[in-house]
């Protein structure tokens, strides 16, 4: 029996439904804000979510994996679990304060901080093309600044703020991926992930109870653009992600799954009227080059795993 694609072509479709599932982070997630649902409540709902989602597979196949953790290992994934947590906290709270365009841009430098990482954590060379993204995210951050002036209406209503924090959510994203890479060594993807959750989901709850934030008491469609964004971040993009990395270089990847901004964009613009100005397209475009500049141009790996 002969199947209606070529195998070849799979690892394409599926960098394709990942990009379409990470662009409905910031959508769904402006929805549920739209329906009065808090963002620490949203972050809290889609980390405990997702746990609950991967827990009967884990416990039912992996148990002997769970025994098997060092205390390094456990570590580890506590910094993992509270680098996540932050970056949900932060990026969704970002949505609040400025545009999809802007913070999804912002949250996209999150490889040039991994690079950074590696260098001061790992102890990797820092190289030449690592210097000239450096300078280019900068250069777009500060044409972003600029922007600020006379368009309230398109960049929200603190766009520095809301820029701020969600350029501290990438440099979260990124420390969760540098220790995510050292205690993967021997850990499975799945495990691993599902332990950083139940870390990043006891994080948001203490946060939660610290500023008197509860989970319930919202409408329905809050609730259901948390599931939808929770399904279609974790199960589709996650996954698909997940198989494409078996065929394809994470370079390649890394790359191309950073389209789901131009998609978030535009059903930003179609649904919140955020219509990009000029100086924020130029913005863009410049921190994008910045990280493709880290990310497209091959280096060589840290010394800390076996490959």
């Amino acid at each position: 029996m002969t199947t209606l694609l070529p195998k070849s072509t799979l690892p394409y479709l599926a960098i394709i439904a990942a990009n379409f599932g990470l662009a409905t982070v910031p959508i769904c997630v402006r929805l549920a804000q739209g329906e009065h649902m808090p963002s620490l409540t949203i972050a809290t709902l889609r980390l405990l979510l997702a746990a609950v989602l991967l827990a009967p597979y884990i416990l039912s196949r992996h148990r002997d994996e769970l025994r098997s953790l060092t205390r390094k290992e456990m570590a580890l994934i506590g910094i993992a679990g509270f680098s996540s947590a932050m970056f949900f906290i932060l990026y969704f709270n970002a949505l609040e304060y400025t545009s999809v365009l802007i913070s999804s841009v912002f949250t996209s430098t999150a490889p040039l901080w991994v690079a950074l990482l590696e260098v001061v954590v790992l102890k990797g060379v820092l190289r030449r093309n690592l210097w000239i993204g450096l300078v280019l995210v900068l250069l777009g951050s500060a044409l972003f600044a600029i922007s600020g002036s006379g368009a309230a209406v398109t960049l929200g209503n603190n766009p520095v703020l809301g820029g701020a924090m969600s350029l501290i959510a990438a440099v979260a994203s990124g420390a969760y991926l540098i220790a995510g890479r050292v205690v993967r060594r021997r850990l499975s993807a799945l495990v691993f992930l599902w332990l950083m959750l139940l870390v990043a989901v006891t994080v948001a709850l203490i946060f939660s109870l610290l500023t008197g934030t509860t989970l319930t008491g919202y409408g329905v469609q809050g609730y259901l653009w948390v599931v939808v964004m929770t399904l279609g971040a974790q199960i589709v993009a996650q996954s698909s992600i997940s198989y494409s990395l078996a065929h394809l270089s994470p370079t390649f990847v890394s790359i191309s799954t950073q389209v789901s901004i131009i998609l978030s964009t535009i059903v930003a613009l179609l649904l919140f009227q955020e219509v990009p100005q000029p100086l924020q397209i130029l913005a863009s475009l410049v921190m994008l080059a910045g990280v493709f500049r880290v990310v497209y141009t091959p280096r060589p790996s840290v010394q800390t795993a076996r490959a």
